[in-house]
């Protein structure tokens, strides 16, 4: 089941980058390809709901490390597709959504 989930997570955060991929590019350059996007998000929506029925976690922190994943990868596509610098913010929120996945994987433990 483990592995399950892990292939619809990672499905799911790829679909997601790949929409708002599409839709940073459509709002640039001024067509109508977000429409593609809605599509993709349907899908998203889809898989979350088989993430969550064959998932053992929470749905919050199913849901926190989807988010988590996404904002990481998305942030990196911005650097290095969009040509965008990050502020130190933003360097240390992504370090931030780092350490939350792996808080909430218990690879880091506490006790």
């Amino acid at each position: 089941m483990e592995n399950k989930f892990w292939i619809i997570l990672c499905s799911m955060i790829l679909l997601e980058t790949i929409a708002m991929t599409i839709t940073e590019n459509s709002v640039k350059l001024h067509n109508y390809h977000y429409i593609l996007a809605v599509l993709l998000y349907g899908l998203v929506s889809y898989l979350f709901y088989n993430l969550l029925v064959y998932s053992k976690k929470s749905g919050c922190t199913v849901n926190a490390i989807w988010n988590c994943s996404t904002t990481v990868i998305l942030a990196l596509i911005s650097v290095f597709y969009f040509k965008k610098n990050l502020n130190l913010n933003e360097k240390v929120g992504i370090f931030l959504a780092v350490l939350s996945i792996l808080f909430m994987e218990s690879i880091i433990k506490l006790n």
